[in-house]
């Protein structure tokens, strides 16, 4: 077990690692952050909280109340127990889903102290010496953490639903055992979100390198619509926690598409590192990457003018702006897996151009300022966050912001390069004017400036280097190199 430790005294942190092995008989990962009065006004309280998916490895967090000594031990103030407090929003911004237990001199047993930790916002609560005492049993520790579990649970879905039985899932052994491979405990955060029926019937979709894995689910219910399906992401919790708030916030603000989609559960679920996300679409809905295996020119062509479409819905309200080329670059491509990509390559002027960017070199080419049509942009454009239906409609807004539009189809250009062998060219510029200036960037519309198209190029030129980091077999690379640096 995994715990994210909040604790200012260096002597507790070994008690409580030999108190939790005397428990359970196995060591416990103690991720320790201790706050000081020094650092206690400085951003964060000066604490290294994790970063990014660094949350996915944490099984829940452990805060003491009172991070600094009472004034009075024999009566609390508000003031003595600011500092678990003023912690606890930085978890729950970070990880909404990650249990956080307090702890604290108040009350002796932990049953007694379970509202306390509501009333606090803490899902549980344990009596500060009780992981010193002998009498303490496994059972009560497991039961402890079960209702921290639970009040995450009612968090997400409320009372009623989080206390059901999860529901049975049925889907194709072999399809559960890959699954299995990367999340053990897949089959319990899925079940868990269908709390609310007997049985899911779940159908893999094809991979969108979204690095998600996807499924189709359908269940039986008096209670539901006969006509629908669910689509559900198992992935990192951290990235689907994005994507749920980024979908929530925009579904709040009225924006195009939020509400076309809607969530399951304001939220992802977790159950022992597996993240699960669900999206309710009407039936006979589709990915766009599951019409890509083996599709011809004409049929893709008609795919990609319904998806244009859409994309002009999003990119309404363009504006021109100027901008520093270094900053575009360097905002809407991934630097780790640039630098991943790179190290394959030799240096030619485009190559250079990106390792450029990558050290922070002023280098002429990306010192200049760019004149750009920019609007509000979704940032991760595949075939696998577009969906095909009644009506057609894009998922996923965690990068979506106010940026220059051809990322967005720079982005999509290069995803369908890689994915559809009938459109592929065996040079740049050949590979430009198949998925490029003649198709996507004619979707566009009116309007684009020279600059536009330059940015194009180089986006596009990137978005094909990411790709080899990708799960692609050696034929694929091969071409992908030859395209990027020719």
């Amino acid at each position: 077990m995994r715990l994210l430790f909040i604790e200012d005294k260096t002597g507790f942190s070994e008690t409580l690692a030999k108190g939790l092995q005397r428990l359970t008989g196995e060591a416990h990962a103690l991720q320790w952050l201790s706050p000081t009065t020094a650092n206690w006004e400085a951003d964060r309280f000066g604490l290294r909280f994790p970063a990014h998916r660094e949350w996915d490895l944490l099984d829940f967090a452990l805060v003491d109340l009172e991070l600094f000594d009472p004034k009075n031990t024999n009566q609390y103030e508000k003031e003595d127990l600011a500092g678990g407090l003023r912690v606890l929003p930085f978890i729950r911004s970070a990880a909404p889903w990650l249990p956080a237990v307090a702890y604290s001199h108040l009350f002796d047993e932990p049953d007694r102290a379970l509202h306390l930790a509501g009333a606090f916002g803490f899902d549980a609560h344990l009596p500060r010496g009780w992981f010193t005492k002998h009498s303490t049993l496994l059972t009560q520790w497991e039961w402890v953490l079960e209702q921290a579990r639970t009040s995450r649970r009612r968090a997400l879905m409320g009372w009623a639903l989080a206390e059901q039985a999860p529901a049975h899932i049925e889907i194709d052994g072999s399809v559960a055992a890959n699954l299995e491979k990367s999340f053990p405990a897949w089959n319990q955060a899925v079940s868990s979100c269908f709390r609310f029926v007997d049985k899911v019937v779940l159908e893999p979709v094809t991979p969108g390198f979204s690095g998600a894995t996807t499924l189709r689910g359908f269940v039986n219910s008096t209670a539901l619509p006969s006509k629908g399906q669910w689509f559900i992401k198992i992935g990192s919790p951290f990235k689907l926690s994005q994507e749920a708030s980024a979908h929530e916030a925009l579904r709040r603000t009225a924006f195009p598409f939020g509400r076309m989609a809607p969530l399951l559960w304001p939220g992802v679920l977790v159950e022992r590192g597996a993240g699960v996300l669900v999206y309710q679409f009407a039936s006979g809905t589709t990915a766009m990457v599951e019409h890509l295996s083996g599709i011809k020119r004409d049929r893709l062509a008609q795919i990609v003018g319904r998806v244009l479409q859409v994309v002009r819905l999003l990119h309404e309200g363009r504006q021109k702006d100027r901008i520093p080329l270094s900053h575009v670059l360097g905002e809407w491509t991934s630097a780790r897996r640039l630098t991943e990509a790179l190290k394959q390559f030799e240096v030619t002027e485009e190559i250079g151009l990106c390792r450029s960017l990558l050290e922070g070199h002023a280098k002429s080419a990306l010192s200049k300022s760019v004149e750009l049509t920019v609007a509000i942009v979704h940032g991760d454009l595949h075939a696998g966050n577009v969906m095909l239906g009644e009506p057609d409609m894009l998922i996923d807004f965690a990068w979506t912001k106010k940026g220059p539009i051809v990322a967005d189809y720079a982005k999509l250009a290069a995803d369908l390069a890689v994915k559809v062998n009938a459109i592929r060219r065996p040079s740049f510029d050949e590979q430009v004017a198949e998925v490029g200036f003649a198709g996507l960037l004619k979707g566009a519309g009116e309007g684009l400036t020279s600059d536009d198209h330059e940015v194009f190029e180089h986006l596009f030129r990137m978005y094909l280097a990411e790709a080899l980091t990708y799960d692609l077999g050696a034929a694929d690379k091969e071409w992908l190199a030859e395209v990027v640096t020719g």
